[in-house]
């Protein structure tokens, strides 16, 4: 009878032990995350996908589809708070709960919007696209906008927007 009992309360503390959990999800490194910024690279009704790139990490980027009604444009720069926790499908998914669009006060915004809007569309075969870097030559009046696809591959491509022509002057590089 003792070994019965035994068993059972051995059954009980493993069943215990299972549903605990020592760490948050943050203190894992999970991405569950309260706040995210980054570019909107994608827009579709009810939600648009927001990508930020991450120099010293593993996976190089994150992406979050953020669900808002809100109106906003591919190129806006923001930064997201969460209603709540978030999906972590991949991309994951949030409700936004509060937005701010984030203005660069050295660059025009307007042109430097145009360029990621031209370079993402550019690139319309990456699933989801990410922005490295975006730079502003002022002698030339051209952009240098470098994404990757963070879903299929991390293959880079530079695509050089020239402002002086305007809509007419795209050229690609790839890295």
């Amino acid at each position: 009878m003792r070994i019965k009992y035994f068993i059972m309360f051995q059954l009980l503390l493993i069943f215990i032990s299972g549903c605990s959990n020592s760490e948050s999800d943050t203190e894992k490194g999970d991405f569950i995350n309260t706040t995210f910024s980054g570019y909107i690279v994608k827009k579709e009704i009810g939600r648009v996908l927001v990508t930020n790139y991450i120099a010293d990490s593993e996976n190089k980027s994150e992406a979050i589809w953020v669900i808002t009604s809100m109106e906003l444009d591919i190129g806006d720069r923001i930064s997201v708070e969460f209603d709540g926790g978030l999906e972590t499908s991949n991309p994951a998914q949030g409700k936004a709960k509060k937005i701010g669009v984030t203005h660069d006060e050295q660059q025009n915004e307007k042109s430097k919007k145009e360029a990621i809007v031209k370079a993402i569309n550019e690139c319309k075969d990456m699933d989801v696209p990410v922005i490295k870097t975006i730079d502003y030559n002022i002698t030339e009046n051209k952009w240098a906008v470098v994404l990757f696809d963070s879903k299929k591959n991390f293959e880079e491509k530079e695509i050089t927007i020239d402002l002086s022509v305007l809509h007419n002057s795209v050229s690609e590089k790839k890295r």
